[in-house]
C-alpha cells in the first residue's frame, strides 16, 4: 500500500515517515494520508492528534500505527490488506503488546521493568558487540 504523510509537525513528519519508508508515496497516488490537520472530507485519511476522537491518538507506538493502518484497510471496502508489517520479530513485538496484561501489584510492576531492563542490555551489548566485530 502507499502512504502519504501530511503533518504540520515537523517531529510527527520525519517519524512517521521513518515508521514507514517502504510505504511512502505522494498525496496524489496514495492509498492513504496520515494527517494531523482535521479536514472536512476525510476521505482517504487518518487524522492524527491528542483528542480522544481522532483516528489514531497521540503518543502512540510503532506497533499501535501499524494496527491502526492495519484496521483502515481491514475495514476498507475492497477489504485490501496492507501487511505493513513484514518481519516476524515485530509481529511478535505487537502481539506481545496486546497480550500483555497490565501489573496489577508493585511486584508485577517491578519484574516487567526488570524483565525490560534486562531484555535492552542484552540489546545494547549485542549492537556493541557487532560494531567491535566489523572493526
Amino acid at each position: 500500500m502507499k502512504i502519504a504523510v501530511e503533518c504540520h509537525s515537523p517531529l510527527l513528519q520525519k517519524s512517521l515517515e521513518l515508521f514507514l519508508k517502504d510505504h511512502l508515496s505522494t498525496k496524489k497516488n496514495a492509498d492513504v494520508t496520515l494527517s494531523d490537520k482535521k479536514h472536512q472530507d476525510n476521505f482517504k485519511r487518518i487524522y492524527i492528534s491528542s483528542e480522544k476522537t481522532a483516528d489514531l491518538v497521540k503518543p502512540f507506538s510503532k506497533a499501535e500505527l501499524y494496527l491502526t493502518l492495519e484496521s483502515y484497510f481491514n475495514s476498507d471496502e475492497n477489504n485490501n490488506q496492507l501487511n505493513i508489517v513484514k518481519d516476524t520479530k515485530e509481529v511478535h513485538d505487537i502481539n506481545n503488546l496486546l497480550n500483555k496484561k497490565k501489573p496489577t501489584t508493585f511486584i508485577e510492576l517491578e519484574q516487567q521493568i526488570i524483565t525490560l531492563t534486562q531484555n535492552y542490555q542484552n540489546q545494547l551489548i549485542q549492537t556493541i558487540r557487532d560494531y567491535h566485530e566489523k572493526k
